[in-house]
């Protein structure tokens, strides 16, 4: 997660926590700025597309 996912990071995260069970998402507490990392997303499980996927869904979703 970076500057241009940065918008509403904490306030969706509530949300996406609730649609996406398996994800963990670790934020790092920093102010953004261009180029810095501001967090990831870890997913679980037995297939790494669906893994992909899923994380993706989830960074989406922390966008909106």
């Amino acid at each position: 997660l970076g500057i241009s996912d940065s918008q509403d990071l904490v306030a969706n995260y509530d949300k996406v926590m609730s649609l996406f069970p398996e994800v963990n998402i670790h934020l790092y507490g920093k102010a953004p700025r261009l180029g810095r990392k501001l967090g990831h997303i870890t997913v679980v499980g037995e297939d790494a597309g669906t893994c992909l996927r899923t994380a993706e869904a989830a960074r989406n979703q922390l966008n909106n």
